[in-house]
């Protein structure tokens, strides 16, 4: 969602051009008319590899400038370039084990601008256009340094075997600094930091709007309380009680018909094949079902 009255004549419209999240920085770079940084404090950075989406703000017929993106996560692999998507799932992220070596993955290709949801794989029906993806995969993989593949998921969660520092490491607790104030803890027992990082962030935007209400700005809000062990506070739990008891299936079917009708997908779209891993709901046990219920 982008938000800015002052210079944004569209209101509440939707952009099909493709992008990425890395086009959020060049982004906010060419709205503020700032240049981008070659040294930080000394050290030299990399070129931005994003490209920036102002040109889209005012022209939603404006053709794309990010023509191809890779991606790459645990050995699942995929690439989008003018319009199509090859794609090919080596391993299921909560698995052990990848589903096999990387030579046997199965590759699918969908042609996202007629099949927005990716159901229909043309694969089969259009093998020269699949090769074309994959072996464009390859190029950017290099050019992004992608390569060698590496399926482990332990090992590379594990700062020490993985050879990368560790923010935590041995420490069991973090001072956190508002600029160069520290953040004393509350005495407040129901007292939760991501209550207290989103009032920071609200006064912070406040406090600029009301200094400089034509300037745009960006805030990098990143809120921890999305897993275990930072739970969000019991009382927005409780709110959700009882909102996916219907189980994962009926919320997807919920989920499709609620965007076709807010005209986030266009009318006509299926909902994608779900993966061969996840079981259909009414296949669970009674406690199985409670267990998935509570953790979506």
């Amino acid at each position: 969602i982008v938000h800015w009255p002052k210079k944004i004549k569209a209101k509440g419209e939707v952009r099909p051009q493709f992008h990425h999240v890395i086009d959020i920085a060049p982004t906010v770079l060419e709205a503020a008319h700032l240049p981008e940084p070659k040294s930080v404090n000394g050290t030299v950075q990399k070129p931005i590899e994003g490209v920036s989406m102002v040109y889209s703000f005012d022209d939603d017929k404006a053709k794309g400038r990010r023509t191809t993106q890779y991606f790459e996560m645990f050995g699942n692999r995929g690439l989008y370039h003018d319009g199509w998507t090859a794609v090919t799932k080596h391993r299921t992220p909560w698995a052990d084990a990848p589903d096999g070596p990387f030579a046997k993955d199965k590759w699918e290709l969908y042609d996202i601008d007629n099949d927005f949801s990716q159901s229909d794989d043309l694969a089969a029906k259009n093998p020269e256009k699949l090769k074309e993806l994959q072996e464009l995969f390859l190029k950017e993989a290099v050019k992004y340094h992608v390569l060698p593949l590496d399926d482990r998921t332990f090992e590379r969660f594990n700062p020490a075997t993985a050879g990368r520092p560790d923010l935590m490491g041995d420490r069991t607790s973090l001072t956190v600094y508002e600029g160069m104030t520290k953040v004393e803890l509350p005495k407040d027992p129901n007292y939760h930091f991501l209550t207290d990082m989103t009032n920071q962030a609200i006064t912070w935007m406040r406090s600029v709007k009301g200094l400089t209400p034509d300037k745009p700005f960006f805030i990098y809000f990143a809120p921890g309380a999305t897993h275990a062990p930072h739970h969000v506070p019991q009382e927005w739990a409780y709110k959700y009680k009882g909102k996916f008891d219907g189980g994962w299936d009926k919320y997807r079917e919920e989920t499709l018909a609620r965007q076709i009708r807010l005209g986030v997908v266009p009318p006509g779209t299926r909902l994608a094949p779900k993966p061969a891993a996840i079981q259909d709901w009414e296949t669970l046990s009674g406690e199985e079902k409670r267990l998935y219920a509570r953790q979506m």
